[in-house]
Order: structure tokens, then C-alpha cells, then sequence
């Protein structure tokens, strides 16, 4: 196998940057790996990532506004599990691309903190210095020659836009890879790894990273407009067959009750319809508790998407007391007015109106 000394890490809307970052790189006498380059046909791909990310010498993340991509989230997932820990003296770090704002970087690095220990090779500031500065990393030398270096006009006429408002939360929370991954759920993987990005997202969303766990008191005080998001992206781009607030529909039909309370009986019935129920060997019924279990397939029963792994019997109620208390989910538009106003629920619309009429003037 042929082995390079940079492997390229980058979300494929990128590609006109980073490839020609990588060009410049390779006129150095810099061998990248670059996926579309270097890739052989009819081999499996995600091996040949692994067995090069597991051979290069220095692993570059590189980030932009479009943030992360689902292939380069699977490759970071590897790089740091089960790479950097064999092998502390490979070069890694993130090489911000121009225009990226600080919170697409935050997010990144509250997704991966072991990046936060690393500088970053920064291209929003003066282009040619930048290179200068990654090449002098990577070799340990300044580069031959510069005027290779320089950015072609095409990709400075067209700088990357800042994200949407409506794809970041009040969190911090962005939500365009999920919305991606979604809406291109025909594709090999595309629900098995937005199932994935969910449950990650959800860590962010109360403070915690992919290293921890999502607890019944996290899901207790979970963001109610981001947990209306996620629902909302799962049940749109499935055609209403999955989403957590399906999945209450299918719990309350079954005799459940969004309480927050585990009854075994009801959960079994539930769990039925879902299809989180598999047969063993000798024909008895058995609670699938591994990712290999579970059909990520739209062709999967209604309800069975999203399934957080960990602990899933536990937090899937939780979830469920969660939605019925956010007033997102529910229609009254009273109760929703009394939300954006931070008054209680149940406050009549006489009383919201005294209470209005007693604030003082501004």
C-alpha cells in the first residue's frame, strides 16, 4: 500500500478550497491523500480510509461554514479512537477555510475536544502567510516557492456564506449536516449516521460531548427549540414515519403515558410496533440493545427512528414527558404565546394581560 504523508480530512462541498490547498501542498513534494484522487475502484472505501489515516504522518481536519460532513465524521471518529491514541507524534489540528465563523469552529471543538489542544492553521487571515505556515508544519521547512501558493480569483469572488439563522439554535446548535443527512436519506448509511449526528447533537445541546452520555436529568431541562428541530427535520424528511413525537403517538396509543414513569407492560407493546423487538434461537422474544439490531432504513417500522443507544428504554420516555411539557409541540396557541412571553402554561389570557399591563414603561 502506498503511503502518504498528509491525509486530507474535509466535507465534500469543500472540495474547491481544499483541492486547491492540497495542489499546493503536493508542489512542495508534499504526498496528500486525497479521496478522489487516490481512492481505488472496486475496493471498499472506508477501509482504504482507515488503512491510510492509520499510516500518515499528519491527519488534517479542515472546516469551513458548510461544517462537518458524515465521511468526515467517521473518519475523525476513527483518526481519534483508534489512532491517535497508538500514536501521540502524528501531526494533526484543524485548518480553518476562509470566512468559517467562530461558531461552526466552537462546535467542532465541543464535538472533538482532544482538537482544543492543538493549534489550528488559520486561512481566514492572509491567505499566502497561512500556507506558508501549514507547509512549514507539515515539513518542517519554508516552502520552495510561493507563487503557487496564492488563491485563485474564481474562489475569492465567491467567499462561503455564514450559516442561516433558522439552521442555528439558541444553543449554538447547527443543524445543516442533520438536515443534509436527512434529506439525502437514499443514499448507503445516510439514516444510520444521522441517527448517530442526533445523538450527538443532543450531547451539544446540554453542554456535554461525544464522549459522555445523555442522562434522564439532561432530557428533564433538554432545550425545547432544539428538540423540536430534531423532530421536526426527522419527521419532515421521513414523510411522518419517524421522529421522537411519532414515536409518543405510538406510546399514548399502546395505553402510555408521557409521565416520565417506565411501566414494562406498556413499554413491551410499544416497543412491539416500533420494531425494537427481535427473536433469539430458541424463538424468545428479546429488547435489541446493540446499533447491528436496528434497521436504518426507511423501509423500517413506523416509529423505530431515531433510537438513542445508550440507555434508550429509559431516555425514550423521558424524551416523551419532555415533548408533552415543550410548548413547541403543542398547538394551543395560547399556551404558546404564554411560552414566548415566559409565563407559566397554564396562565389565562385575562391574567397574562394584568400582568403585561404591570410592567413598567421602558
Amino acid at each position: 500500500m502506498e503511503k502518504y504523508d498528509v491525509f486530507i480530512c474535509h466535507n465534500s462541498q469543500d472540495k474547491p478550497e481544499v483541492g486547491k490547498i492540497k495542489s499546493s501542498l503536493q508542489s512542495q513534494g508534499i504526498k496528500t491523500f486525497y479521496d478522489e484522487d487516490n481512492l481505488i475502484a472496486f475496493k471498499k472505501w472506508k477501509k482504504q480510509l482507515q488503512d491510510h489515516i492509520s499510516e500518515v504522518k499528519a491527519f488534517l481536519v479542515f472546516i469551513s461554514n458548510n461544517g462537518t460532513g458524515p465521511i468526515q465524521h467517521e473518519e475523525i471518529d476513527f483518526f481519534l479512537k483508534e489512532v491517535l491514541p497508538k500514536n501521540s507524534e502524528i501531526q494533526t489540528g484543524l485548518v480553518i477555510l476562509r470566512n468559517t465563523v467562530e461558531g461552526i469552529i466552537n462546535t467542532v471543538k465541543n464535538s472533538y475536544p482532544e482538537f482544543k489542544d492543538f493549534h489550528y492553521c488559520d486561512f481566514r487571515k492572509e491567505e499566502l502567510n497561512s500556507m506558508n505556515k501549514l507547509i512549514l508544519a507539515i515539513t518542517g521547512r519554508e516552502p520552495e516557492s510561493q507563487s503557487i501558493i496564492t488563491q485563485p480569483k474564481s474562489l475569492t469572488k465567491t467567499p462561503q456564506q455564514p450559516p442561516h439563522a433558522d439552521s442555528i439554535s439558541l444553543e449554538g446548535i447547527d443543524y445543516r449536516e442533520l438536515t443534509e443527512l436527512l434529506s439525502e436519506s437514499k443514499w448507503e448509511d445516510a439514516w444510520e449516521n444521522a441517527n448517530y449526528l442526533t445523538y450527538k447533537l443532543m450531547l451539544n445541546a446540554v453542554g456535554k460531548t461525544q464522549e459522555d452520555q445523555l442522562t434522564k436529568e439532561d432530557v428533564k431541562d433538554f432545550p425545547c427549540t432544539d428538540l423540536y428541530k430534531i423532530d421536526k427535520l426527522w419527521v419532515e424528511h421521513s414523510n411522518g414515519k419517524f421522529g421522537f413525537s411519532i414515536q409518543k403517538e405510538i406510546y399514548l396509543s399502546v395505553g402510555g403515558k408521557p409521565d416520565g414513569i417506565f411501566n414494562q407492560s406498556i413499554w413491551r407493546k410499544f416497543s412491539d410496533l416500533v420494531g425494537w423487538v427481535g427473536k433469539d434461537a430458541n424463538g424468545c422474544n428479546f429488547f435489541y440493545d446493540s446499533e447491528e439490531e436496528f434497521t436504518f432504513d426507511i423501509s423500517a417500522h413506523k416509529g423505530h427512528l431515531p433510537v438513542l443507544i445508550e440507555d434508550y428504554q429509559e431516555i425514550i420516555i423521558d424524551i416523551f414527558a419532555r415533548i408533552e411539557a415543550c410548548p413547541q409541540f403543542n398547538k394551543d396557541p395560547l399556551k404558546l404565546l404564554n411560552s414566548h412571553l415566559g409565563f407559566q402554561p397554564d396562565t389565562s389570557a385575562i391574567k397574562a394581560v394584568e400582568i403585561i399591563n404591570s410592567l413598567p414603561n421602558i
